[in-house]
């Protein structure tokens, strides 16, 4: 019953259904099995269940991922990448991240109730198609008989081998018939300690949650708390069981959640449309209105001109004929009389300039543009990939995802929130309601705001910490939880930089620049140990450091470095480089000494014109950093927990990363002409918010 229940949620309901059948069959009695029912069939039925999704091929020494989806030990070989010190896997069913300790696949388990499912392939199979082969000899020939006393296939030779050795030959061996009619016991087989040979694991280690064999318990489990597997397979079945019966119900629950969500998702949708219908039909209403408007407003135009053209003309054809009946009538004298009258009134008519032309014309314009009708074809989206906050993370700067650095005080720090859904993937589209809050350990609030929406699955923000030497916590919520990891914690710490006589610090010592050229820089030093008394920083090398194809020995008064040695946590800052030169190098180098600012050239990890350098590279490497430039801002970031430091420049988008940083180190420039310059405190963006 475990065994089904275990299969049955390890695949999907089609092939839990098709191995259930499989199984049902196979444990029937050979009268029972209806005539035309042949195992073969239903093997070949079952050839596509037992495939692997990654090679589409049979099973072959498959193991089991957290995640308890199977493949085989091959393929799972070939998908096992480095990410940094670690080995991982994406699963390619779910996708969820698995790490592989050492990169080793054999550290998986091994899908026991596949390899029995194949084994009844095989066993119920036609006699030429079975890949069974004996347990006990190399040879490869296929087995006749099951000795179900120690639960081995033996062939022809190891039969009558078995038959006739004392310790065996009272086992009970029966037919490869016999063996079918046994279901799921034919094929079960012995497991035996990987640390003790021939060993059986007959017992379970309650204190390591594993079994083991009896000489583990007097080895490397001694003193722990165990128990005959029998009764501790009896108590964890009632565990499993309630844990599956529980995982059914939610998974019932589930099923109907998605029902509603979808119900909801729909509704909405119908909702959006049928609002944005009536928004439409309001729209077409207002201009079906003003059209008939305006076609009021000319047809009332139009109407008055052709009364004032009626009257018109009406006053011309009575004026016309009034004098007509006068010179007709009238006798000379009373013409005369009226000629001036009469003429007036016909010259006051004729000169009168009428507007012949309709003062309206007859065109109507409906301009809809093909703006809405672009929207609309890509209108709305719908989508099941939902922004999980448990998986979603933060990145301080350009740092490691999920890492808090501790911070110089004074200098701008960036954050982004990346959404991510359920199975890890980053989201590409943004909307998602994103709250952050950033609190000193005195509980005072320094940033508690929404972060820019970039649209594509990320969120950013910017603060300045300024309190010096204290704790700040960094809490971010996506649509209400917390996001993985959160709230988050780190250091604000106040240093800044020491330098010899030949370097100028100003601005608090936040910034150093060099103020002559150094003709010393040629020559090398013979002495074992040189100390530059009028200088705060000692040089300890022998010999000139070499830098690409020149070779440069570090004179204290040419060097800077910061008043901080870093021995353990991770630390982040930014510098801002001025008029460097080609043969301007920076980094980091091993501190000495705590109290003089002593550092130990030898121990370097630097870069120097498009060159990286480290105490570990015999030869130096190109760096992936290209170039460095005036005004260049570059970010370090130190993990003496993973012996890392990476830089990045914000102007070339470019980064590097140094491996086996050992010690106390502090940050190194090393200047080579005057104006050179760096700086931990410059103006950045305007819109930062300080604490």
């Amino acid at each position: 019953v475990a065994f089904l229940e275990t299969l049955s949620s390890s695949i999907s309901t089609r092939s839990s259904n098709c191995l259930v059948r499989f199984f049902i069959f196979f444990s029937r009695e050979e009268g029972d099995l209806p005539k035309m029912a042949k195992a073969s069939t239903l093997a070949e039925n079952l050839e596509k269940e037992l495939e692997c999704t990654v090679c589409l091929e049979q099973f072959k020494d498959p193991k089991v991922l957290p995640c308890l989806h199977s493949f085989c030990k091959i393929c799972l070989e070939g998908l096992v990448c480095r990410e940094g010190n670690a080995w991982k896997l994406n699963c390619p069913s779910c996708w969820i991240s698995v790490e592989i300790p050492d990169g080793n696949v054999d550290f998986l388990p091994v899908n026991f109730f596949l390899n029995n499912l194949l084994s009844m392939v095989s066993l119920h199979g036609d006699s030429g198609s079975s890949n069974l082969e004996c347990d006990l000899c190399d040879n490869g020939d296929p087995p006749v008989n099951r000795c179900t006393t120690c639960c081995y296939f033996l062939c022809e030779f190891c039969t009558q081998a078995h038959r006739r050795l004392r310790n065996t030959r009272e086992h009970c061996v029966v037919s490869l018939e016999e063996a079918k009619k046994m279901g799921s016991e034919a094929v079960k087989k012995p497991i035996f300690c990987k640390e003790h040979d021939g060993e059986l694991l007959k017992l379970f280690c309650e204190t390591c949650n594993e079994a083991i064999c009896r000489d583990c318990t007097i080895v490397k489990h001694r003193e722990h708390k165990y128990t005959f597997v029998k009764d501790a397979f009896a108590k964890n079945k009632k565990n499993m069981l309630k844990i599956l019966s529980e995982t059914k119900s939610k998974a019932g629950l589930l099923k109907r959640s998605v029902e509603l969500g979808s119900e909801k998702t729909v509704q909405e949708v119908i909702e959006f449309f049928q609002s944005l219908m009536a928004s439409l039909n309001s729209r077409c209403e207002e201009l079906v209105h003003s059209t008939l408007k305006l076609k009021e407003a000319k047809q009332k135009s139009l109407n008055n001109q052709q009364e004032e053209l009626e009257a018109a003309l009406c006053a011309l054809q009575s004026s016309l004929e009034f004098t007509e009946k006068a010179l007709e009538n009238g006798s000379e004298v009373e013409i005369l009389n009226m000629h001036k009258q009469m003429t007036g009134r016909l010259q006051e008519l004729t000169s009168t300039k009428w507007q012949l032309e309709p003062c309206a014309h007859d065109g109507f314009k409906f301009s809809a543009g093909d703006q809405l009708e672009k929207m609309i074809t890509n209108f709305g989206s719908v989508t099941d990939r939902l922004t999980c906050a448990c998986t979603s993370t933060v990145v301080m700067g350009n740092g490691l995802e999920g890492v808090m650095y501790n911070t110089l005080c004074g200098q701008c720090v960036e954050f982004t929130v990346i959404a991510k859904g359920h199975d890890g993937r980053k989201q590409q589209e943004g909307g998602d309601r994103c709250e952050v809050e950033i609190c000193t350990q005195a509980d005072d609030v320094v940033f508690n705001d929404s972060p820019k929406d970039c649209g594509n699955g990320k969120y950013t923000f910017c603060v300045t910490p300024n309190a010096k030497n204290l704790q700040y916590q960094l809490s971010v919520k996506l649509n209400g939880c917390h996001i993985k990891g959160s709230p988050y914690k780190w250091f604000n710490e106040m240093w800044n930089l020491c330098s010899g006589s030949w370097c100028h610090l100003t601005n608090g010592s936040m910034m150093a620049s060099c103020k002559c050229s150094i003709p010393i820089a040629k020559k090398k030093f013979k002495e074992k140990k040189k100390v530059c008394k009028q200088h705060s920083i000692r040089v300890l090398t022998t010999e000139p450091t070499s830098w690409g194809k020149s070779r440069i020995t570090f004179e204290s008064g040419m060097a800077v470095v910061g008043s901080n040695t870093f021995s353990n946590a991770k630390h982040s800052w930014k510098v801002q480089l001025c008029d460097i030169s080609e043969e301007f190098a920076f980094g980091i180098v091993e501190s000495t000494s705590v109290t003089d600012n002593s550092v130990n050239l030898e121990a370097h990890w630097m870069w120097k014109s498009k060159t990286k350098y480290s105490q570990a590279l015999s030869v130096p490497k190109l760096s992936s950093i290209t170039n460095c430039n005036d005004k260049d801002v570059i970010e370090c970031y130190l993990d003496c927990d993973t012996e890392t430091f990476m830089m990045f420049n914000q102007r070339t988008q470019e980064s590097d990363t140094w491996q086996g940083v050992k010690g106390g180190v502090r940050p190194y420039f090393q200047f080579c002409q005057v104006r050179e310059a760096v700086s931990l405190n410059w103006q950045e963006n305007e819109g930062d918010v300080e604490d």
